[in-house]
């Protein structure tokens, strides 16, 4: 009678490319989803992310579910799996220390209930003469499975229990940690322009764009740089990211200036201040952009804040939701009466234009104010 050997079932039930695809698309997303609302839910995580560390915990549990289970093995759960015991090992690695005691619980549990199985599985007795060899991997093959499985119920039970348990019941090393990254300067402001851009640092060059006609007798180079000096001003009141400043001479006839926030650059029309444009008309546009800047960088506030904090005045007072709005729907000026009204009617565009004269009067007076009080220290 010839014996028949025992060979592994093949318990796939997707493709080859379906399941690459899952847990490539699906370990990408919940890996960046969780690195972006997991300071959300438990601040303190805000300390330990980094996304070197999730790319590898994702890529650790992806790739060895997909050596495993590739050939006889693939599923959609087996996917999902994989995916969340990756996004499980990062919670471990940024919120396992602030709740010891759950996680080794938890692990030992894990360890306990495995090699339990583990042991099941090898001490079964198969009732046939088959190849020991082939036997032998196929009980290796359940006990990894077996693992797998375990290992993807205690994954589930980390992602959700240990950020609850972090958020409502932090313990000491919690605070303590916060005292330590606040001293060590972790929550320090980060300001771009300092006191050396304040206007009573710079007085001697923005004062020169008080009056038209001291303005206009300077040279082209000295208007540029006293421009430069207003937007640098402007940029420590307003506490601004870095800008880039440039003077741009194929810029559309009767426009002063634009404002890019990717290149995270203001350009001012060079040709304008070549023919005359007024000292106010310049000052007006090098604020008028500064104010633009001012708005996307609210705006990108606005859109990570968690939704019962964009009522706070900063955001509401200022009208933030409406320059997201506008932002998403920006309408450039195509040339026509039409477009020109469309154009300066948007929430960015008034909201900066009122703000831009508003302040061209309060550089005016704070200049005559300095210059006032140097006349009377002298």
């Amino acid at each position: 009678m010839q014996n028949t050997k025992l060979k592994r079932r093949d318990r796939s039930t997707i493709s080859k490319g379906e399941y690459l695809f899952k847990h490539i698309f699906y370990g990408t997303v919940l890996a960046f989803d969780l690195y972006a609302i997991l300071p959300l839910i438990v601040p303190i995580a805000v300390y330990h992310s980094s996304i070197p560390s999730v790319a590898f915990c994702t890529l650790l549990a992806n790739v060895s579910g997909i050596l495993l289970d590739f050939r006889y093995n693939r599923s959609g759960l087996n996917s999902a799996r994989d995916v969340v015991i990756g996004s499980a090992l990062y919670v471990l690695f940024t919120l396992g220390r602030y709740a010891a005691v759950f996680t080794k619980w938890l692990l030992l549990v894990t360890v306990v209930l495995s090699a339990i199985g583990i042991l099941v599985i090898a001490v079964r007795k198969i009732n046939r003469n088959d190849d020991i060899m082939m036997v032998i991997r196929i009980k290796a093959a359940k006990s990894i499975r077996l693992l797998q499985r375990n290992l993807g119920i205690s994954a589930v039970i980390v992602v959700i229990a240990l950020p609850v348990i972090v958020r409502c019941f932090p313990n000491g090393m919690v605070f303590e940690d916060f005292r330590t990254f606040q001293e060590n300067g972790e929550l320090s402001v980060n300001q771009v322009y300092g006191d050396e851009f304040r206007l009573s640092k710079n007085i001697e060059t923005i004062k020169l764009i008080r009056d038209d006609d001291v303005f206009q007798k300077l040279d082209y180079d000295k208007k540029c740089e006293v421009l430069k000096a207003c937007i640098y001003c402007e940029g420590r009141y307003l506490g601004l990211c870095e800008i880039q400043v440039e003077f741009r001479d194929d810029m559309e006839e009767g426009e002063m200036g634009s404002y890019n926030h990717a290149a995270r650059t203001i350009s001012i029309n060079a040709k304008a201040i070549k023919e005359g444009a007024t000292a106010e008309e310049l000052l007006h546009a090098c604020l008028h952009e500064c104010r633009h800047c001012y708005q996307h960088l609210m705006a990108e506030l606005y859109r990570q804040a968690d939704p019962s904090q964009r009522n706070l005045y900063a955001f509401a007072g200022e009208n933030v939701g409406e320059w997201v709005k506008n932002i998403g729907n920006y309408q450039d000026n195509d040339g026509t009466m039409e477009g020109l009204i469309a154009y300066r009617m948007q929430a960015l565009e008034q909201d900066a234009e009122d703000y831009a004269w508003d302040s061209v009067l309060t550089y005016y007076h704070a200049i005559d104010e300095i210059l006032d009080d140097q006349a009377q220290n002298e």
